[in-house]
């Protein structure tokens, strides 16, 4: 890196390390190396050039990006026979191109339930993989393992997603995991990212672009579930015969 940038790093020790100016210790209680790692620092850096070359930086849990950052909570989860229940969709099965439910519950908190254009992020496990949700997605009950986002409004919901899925929206979506076993994120920690507000027209050509793609997978989960069911309608017909 630059002289002047706050940050000086070793490469040539048995391990990597580097020190870096008292100005990038956030005021918090987190001693973990990992949370002031080199991938973070390159993040918070980058950030910084681009405030000062005069790019708005916002955080995503500002009201004028997002209306509401949260997660519903643990639950306890009352599993139930097809016929009884809601189809339940676990954090793995959400990123299937047609995701399929195993599990059927009943009795369960409202909350659970996403409505499209939602941003959904991975919050424990393999913290920090996004979808956007649409019409298939709500018709399921979705885990309380995936923090939901609320975008502010659908102009921004495609640039916030592609954000987020950059290494740098990667890495202050995990800097924050916490726990000795199992890795977790909060809503608050997804609030707190700083995203760089980029000239207008590039946010809508971003935008534009994310959501006709998001549109386009849809198109075709919607295509596919329709032909799995002619097949059947097909398939039943030659039994009877």
């Amino acid at each position: 890196m630059g002289k002047g940038e706050g940050i000086k790093m070793r490469m040539n020790a048995p391990f990597q390390w580097f020190t870096l100016e008292s100005r990038w210790v956030e005021d918090t209680s987190r001693l973990d190396a990992s949370f002031y790692s080199q991938d973070v620092m390159k993040a918070r850096i980058l950030i910084e050039h681009l405030r000062k070359g005069g790019i708005e930086i916002r955080k995503i849990g500002d009201q004028s990006i997002s209306k509401k950052i949260f997660w519903p909570g643990r639950f306890k989860r009352k599993y139930v026979s097809e016929k009884e229940g809601k189809p339940f969709l676990m954090p793995s099965e959400i990123f299937m191109f047609l995701p399929r439910a195993r599990k059927f519950i009943t009795d369960f908190p409202s909350n659970i339930l996403v409505n499209k254009n939602w941003i959904l992020i991975t919050r424990s496990g393999t913290i920090g993989r996004c979808i956007i949700s649409n019409e298939l997605l709500s018709s399921f009950a979705i885990s309380d393992d995936l923090i939901r986002v609320i975008p502010a409004k659908e102009d921004l919901l495609g640039y916030i997603y592609a954000y987020l899925n950059t290494w740098v929206g990667q890495v202050f979506l995990t800097k924050n995991r916490y726990g000795a076993t199992v890795k977790h994120i909060e809503p608050h920690h997804v609030a707190d990212i700083p995203i760089p507000l980029l000239p207008d027209s590039d946010i809508k050509e971003i935008n534009r672009k994310v959501l006709e793609a998001h549109k386009l997978i849809e198109k075709a989960q919607k295509l596919l579930l329709e032909a799995e069911q002619l097949m059947k309608m097909k398939l039943s017909t030659l039994v009877k015969i």
